[in-house]
């Protein structure tokens, strides 16, 4: 039986097997009918940066299919979920697992801005987490569909991500 995770405006997630490496995987099915010219631009940009990233806390990109009206994008499955419905759940965090938490999305944002490249939509629905023994032992970043590659000397002032995330700058 096929296990929807998750869905968007344009996609839909499902939780899936892969048979070569015996892992369960996460299926993004994306209608690429539903997509105009900047969403389709937005999506190989996705695409491309999540090709070059590899990193423990960046969500793993297995494959890709395409064909003339979906695209299929095969990731790790994250048993935990978002940060976000984890953080719900919990609603308390001891110290250690909150420490442990920042200091994984710290080092993953260092590694991912010496490659050149910003998030621009990082936020607890684009965390994944691993949970063992009812606690969080890994996050995975995830969802790079606003990302852009910058050069140091570049400054971003673009208004874009979820609204009640952006920074005050962006704002003024």
């Amino acid at each position: 039986m096929i296990e929807q995770c998750g869905f968007g405006k344009f996609s839909q997630v499902f939780k899936g097997f892969h048979k070569p490496s015996h892992h369960d995987v996460a299926i993004k099915i994306i209608d690429k009918d539903k997509l105009d010219e900047l969403e389709s631009t937005f999506l190989n940009t996705e695409l491309a940066i999540v090709k070059i990233l590899e990193h423990p806390h960046v969500v793993e990109l297995i494959d890709v299919y395409e064909d003339a009206h979906k695209i299929c994008i095969v990731t790790e499955f994250v048993q935990g979920g978002e940060l976000f419905h984890y953080l719900e759940k919990k609603r308390f965090l001891p110290e250690d697992e909150a420490a442990l938490i920042i200091y994984q999305m710290l080092y993953t944002l260092k590694y991912i801005h010496e490659c050149g490249i910003v998030h621009r939509d990082l936020k607890p629905e684009n965390i994944l987490v691993e949970i063992v023994d009812e606690k969080v032992k890994n996050i995975r970043i995830t969802d790079f569909g606003l990302s852009k590659m910058m050069t140091p000397e570049e400054l971003c002032f673009e208004m874009c991500g979820t609204l009640s995330y952006v920074a005050p700058e962006i704002l003024m």
